[in-house]
């Protein structure tokens, strides 16, 4: 049987009541994308680990700030690493050496940037 005093908010610990409304929070990974779902409490979805139940708006916000925190990160983390294993590339162009140093791979898919 259901017992409220067994979940309490990932963020800031408190106690599920039975009257409460509660929200599950989870991140879902689709191929090389991740994707913050919040929905409604459902007992099934908070008990799995990889969930985090969530009490309010407030520990809402403050679990959607860490995910996007933790993805900028990864993001981050990503764009160096592709730095360091990408070979220098030559590149002829009319550019400045500021510009020709802060080109990214999307731009040499831009039409009429290289000539």
């Amino acid at each position: 049987m259901y017992h409220p005093d067994s979940f309490s908010c990932d963020i800031c610990k408190t106690k599920k009541l039975p009257t409460n409304h509660w929200f599950v929070g989870r991140v879902k990974h689709i191929k090389s994308k991740s994707i913050l779902i919040i929905s409604t409490f459902s007992n099934r979805l908070a008990k799995t680990s990889e969930n985090a139940a969530l009490c309010g708006a407030t520990c809402i916000m403050q679990y959607t700030s860490e995910y996007l925190s933790n993805l900028k990160e990864k993001q981050d983390e990503e764009k160096a690493q592709q730095r360091i294993v990408d070979e220098p590339k030559i590149v002829t162009s009319s550019l400045n050496s500021y510009e020709i140093d802060n080109i990214d791979e999307k731009d040499f898919n831009s039409p009429g940037l290289l000539s």
